[in-house]
């Protein structure tokens, strides 16, 4: 497991280290009603790319990259985001070129799913 926790303000959710920059960021744009997941601390590859792995599937999504790592955006009503959200015990994250990251599938990633939904 990579060491860190979850934490969830308005309707974002966060995983890192307390006091550090986060790892990976789900935050909601109510507005579009879509997800950004990011990943941060990552040199861009030439193809960005984060792949999701949970309990039910895997999934590679393209991704944006920025000064900040990389960023997929989903719609809120992706299966993608149940499959986080009711993942047994792990969610797995990975990118071209960086460590791995294995997380917790805490509530925070339901909180802020369902605050994109309403």
């Amino acid at each position: 497991m990579t060491p860190g926790g979850w934490s969830y303000a308005g309707t974002t959710a966060r995983f890192g280290v307390a006091g550090q920059a986060p790892l990976v960021t789900l935050a909601c744009d109510a507005r579009t009603r879509t997800l950004t997941l990011s990943r941060s601390g990552v040199v861009p590859p030439e193809n960005p790319a984060i792949t999701v792995t949970t309990s039910y599937g895997k999934r590679t999504l393209p991704a944006t990259s920025d000064t900040a790592g990389l960023s997929a955006r989903l719609a809120a009503s992706d299966g993608l985001l149940d499959w986080m959200a009711f993942s047994r015990g792990r969610i797995r994250f990975e990118t071209a070129g960086a460590v791995p990251l294995t997380l917790p599938a805490w509530a925070e990633i339901s909180r802020a799913v369902e605050d994109c939904r309403k």
